[in-house]
């Protein structure tokens, strides 16, 4: 009994030591006195980042007392900060970038948007991809042709109650984790045009997204290519408000994967959701292929 005893013993104080050695983190990413919304914060201690929300606000658990911890956005520049030099709650200040140099760069590129696949026409949508706050859809797209491109556009039509959505484009190589992004994913704020009822409810309007650099694929490569509803809030995400996205005509078609994502990078909030489903639909996108 006595050398259980001390096993026990021995087990609770390592089991403290590590808890002591880790800490929940709440905090706010500023810029010139004003939130930097859904920035990005990554912990060595999480396979994810988190995101700052639309107040700039964010919450990591368990992070080394000794750990580095990262924050990206567009339009800013990376900043590190050492956990050890920094108390439960604070605020992480970034600096702008001077992003002049990319826009002179998209000014000059020559390209143009091109339809790969056939999607039904609005008004004869028997069937379509729902997205709602918090959820993202991917297609694993497997290339017919060398192809670049330095945007993507999706064909959606509006079944909520708000006109304003925040979209994120999503390009990911071999495996969907930021890690394999092909680009810097800004969120962006669309207005959406109010939707019709009953029988003229069959107009649809493009989602655009144009990127800083030119992706380049070769035939046969495979790349995912997507767009995440952002919550504007994680701590109150509107399950009930939702886009319909096109798909493509053809089903089963054999380039294309399609499967939904729930909070793709945040484990917290994705709580009873399943990590993926597939979808009997392919989601329909077009490139902005360069010329």
């Amino acid at each position: 009994m006595r050398i259980t005893n001390k096993f026990y013993l021995i087990v609770f104080i390592l089991f403290q030591q590590i808890s002591f050695s880790q800490q929940n983190i709440k905090g706010s990413i500023i810029s010139e006195n004003e939130p930097v919304p859904y920035a990005q914060i990554f912990s060595q201690a999480s396979e994810r980042p988190v995101y700052s929300d639309s107040l700039g606000m964010f919450h990591l658990k368990n992070v080394n007392k000794n750990e580095t911890i990262t924050i990206k956005c567009i339009g800013y520049e990376d900043k590190n900060v050492k956990v050890a030099d920094i108390n439960n709650s604070f605020k992480i200040e970034l600096k702008k970038a001077d992003i002049l140099l990319n826009e002179i760069v998209i000014d000059v590129i020559n390209s143009v948007w091109e339809k790969l696949f056939k999607k039904p026409k609005a008004h004869l949508w028997f069937s379509s991809i729902p997205a709602t706050e918090g959820f993202s859809t991917l297609t694993k797209y497997k290339a017919t042709t060398d192809v670049k491109f330095n945007g993507i556009c999706f064909i959606a039509k509006n079944n909520g109650i708000y006109l304003t959505k925040r979209l994120r484009p999503l390009v990911f190589k071999k495996t969907i984790e930021p890690a394999s992004t092909l680009i810097e994913s800004e969120v962006e704020v669309f207005t959406i045009p109010k939707n019709n009822t009953g029988k003229l409810n069959n107009k649809d309007f493009r989602i655009e997204f144009e990127f800083n650099n030119i992706i380049e694929l070769k035939k046969g490569e495979e790349i995912y290519i997507g767009v995440e509803f952002v919550p504007n809030d994680l701590n109150n995400v509107n399950v009930n408000d939702n886009l319909m996205f096109a798909t493509v005509k053809e089903i089963n078609n054999p380039n294309l994967e399609t499967k939904l994502y729930s909070f793709l990078f945040n484990d917290k909030s994705r709580g009873k959701f399943y990590k993926e489903v597939l979808l009997k639909e392919d989601l329909y996108f077009e490139l902005k292929v360069v010329k």
